[in-house]
């Protein structure tokens, strides 16, 4: 008997949108983004949301649950893993830009994308000014998943001494799904290998000397308020982005209190600058964060054996409470 549908190959179109919510229309050859996901097969697609799930309650007369009308305010939610990596070759103009997994999803994600000479800075897209949405296109298990309106979260981590993982919360508007098979999907740099977690620069204020064992950095952005429009069919308009509270969390080995002592540092709420760089050498293929301003907002004394660690999670913060000057990720330079 043959098979159905497999659970193999997947791929992913995303583009920003002029007007949010108005899907734009997508190309295979200029819009494709390359996805990470691990050594295993491929995730499953994500199931359909409804804000409204069709249940009308009981029968008055006898308990029994009655006939569900139709669902309404339809949408997903999931996530999105990429690996974080340059173009391989020289930003010399805006048009140059590192690779669509990067650029395009950190813009959803609340960041403002600038080139500045020879590099990129994402910095968070400033409050009461808008917000880049993208329309994105999955394909999965021989179907074509479709999505408007999509806003993200991100976060990366370290795994081990391999490259890094950037993961994007998304969630969007959707449409119903349609048999679609795998089209031929073109990605910018696919020769490129991602910087991995080792030979990393890290600063935290004057302390350089601290020997990391992992880092994770999460944008902590609010994507969940969602526009409910009984105008419209389906009654949903999408989604609204809050706030972000950047964190830093860093594993290290434990130090002499005489060189760094973070519980103290807590306890005085200590502001440090901290930068964190990824680059392996080559041309336009490193990354990094800076935070300007950060305090401590937790110390967990952990170990590894007879090994002592200490795990620190930093928090960014705006210099003044107008000030947009909290973090900045960089492409480049």
């Amino acid at each position: 008997m043959a098979l159905n549908q497999l659970n193999q190959v997947v791929g992913v179109l995303a583009k920003e949108e002029a007007d949010y919510g108005v899907a734009e229309t997508l190309s295979n050859s200029a819009d494709g983004i390359n996805i990470y996901i691990g050594d295993g097969d491929p995730p499953a697609p994500e199931a359909y949301e409804y804000v409204f799930d069709g249940n009308i309650g009981r029968a008055s007369g006898s308990l029994a649950p009655q006939k569900r009308t139709t669902p309404n305010g339809r949408f997903r939610s999931g996530s999105l893993q990429v690996l974080p990596k340059g173009l391989g070759a020289a930003y010399t103009t805006s048009s140059v830009t590192p690779p669509r997994e990067v650029h395009r999803m950190m813009k959803a994600a609340g960041f403002d994308a600038t080139f500045v000479t020879d590099h990129w800075e994402y910095t968070p897209t400033a409050h009461g000014t808008g917000f880049e949405s993208l329309t994105l296109r999955q394909f999965s298990q021989g179907s074509q998943y479709d999505q408007a309106g999509v806003i993200c979260d991100m976060s990366f981590e370290t795994q081990g001494l391999g490259v890094p993982v950037m993961t994007f919360a998304w969630r969007g508007v959707a449409s119903l799904p349609s048999d679609q098979s795998l089209p031929s999907i073109t990605v910018l740099a696919p020769s490129v290998i991602a910087p991995v977690a080792a030979g990393i620069t890290l600063t935290i204020g004057a302390y350089t000397d601290a020997v990391v064992r992992r880092v994770a950095y999460r944008s902590n952005r609010n994507v969940e308020t969602a526009r409910i429009n009984q105008l419209l069919a389906g009654g949903h308009a999408g989604f609204v982005p809050g706030g972000m509270m950047p964190e830093l969390e860093i594993e290290i080995e434990r130090p002499l209190r005489s060189t760094f002592d973070p519980e103290a540092e807590l306890a005085a709420a200590t502001a440090r600058a901290l930068t964190l760089t990824f680059d392996d050498g080559g041309t336009a293929n490193n990354w990094g964060l800076e935070m300007p301003q950060a305090q401590l907002a937790s110390v967990t004394p952990g170990g590894e054996g007879a090994l002592a660690t200490v795990t620190l999670v930093y928090r960014a913060y705006a210099s003044t409470p107008t000030a947009n000057d909290f973090l900045t990720f960089t492409w480049g330079a």
